[in-house]
């Protein structure tokens, strides 16, 4: 099985949970996850995966499933909706160019040092890549703790509703305890047929 781990907004392949999620994965035999660092600018964000993507498939290991965090999360269902990639989303950001309308201007990654000038035209790109509508609902499997500081829970709830989902009570956007959804995923992941 090959995964493929996306990061949130401000985070990297270095984080406490894509490290965790992709030691505990790759402890399976012949399972591989790739977490590529994710740039700023949304086509470029699209542009990487894709790459990924295709180079996986021209060295016979396909990507079969896909975990997205956060921002992370609204990547992997622009991608489960365009592949038919099985996608898990993990308190995902849905509409981020609402939620980055208070985060234009200068913005700097602390994994990686790198900056970006977050501008409207970020936003209006953002927009064009929402999923309005989900090939199958069914390859979407929602973990979402309620007490999201960042993020309407309620709201992610009401538009994934066709999908299987976690959902608990209390937590955050961090997404507390994570590390007890890990049989959850491996599972989803590997019996979501592509």
């Amino acid at each position: 099985m090959h995964w493929l781990y996306l990061h949130g907004f401000l985070s990297s392949p270095a984080s406490a949970k894509a490290q965790a999620l992709k030691q505990w994965l790759e402890a399976e035999q012949d399972s591989i996850v790739t977490a590529p660092t994710l740039p700023f600018n949304p086509l470029e964000v699209v542009e990487v995966i894709q790459t990924v993507i295709d180079a996986a498939a021209r060295e016979s290991r396909p990507v079969t499933g896909i975990v997205g965090s956060s921002l992370g999360g609204f990547y992997a269902r622009l991608i489960c909706a365009k592949y038919g990639l099985p996608a898990v989303l993990l308190n995902p950001a849905l509409r981020p160019d609402l939620l980055f309308e208070h985060h234009l201007g200068v913005q700097t990654n602390p994994y990686t040092g790198e900056s970006y000038d977050f501008r409207p035209a970020d936003l209006e790109v953002l927009r064009t890549l929402i999923v309005e509508r989900d090939p199958d609902p069914r390859k979407l499997f929602l973990l979402i703790q309620m007490n999201d500081e960042t993020l309407d829970s309620a709201q992610t709830v009401a538009q994934l509703r066709q999908s299987p989902a976690w959902i608990q009570s209390g937590g955050s956007h961090r997404f507390d305890g994570f590390e007890h959804t890990f049989s959850a995923i491996r599972t989803f992941l590997g019996s979501t047929t592509c």
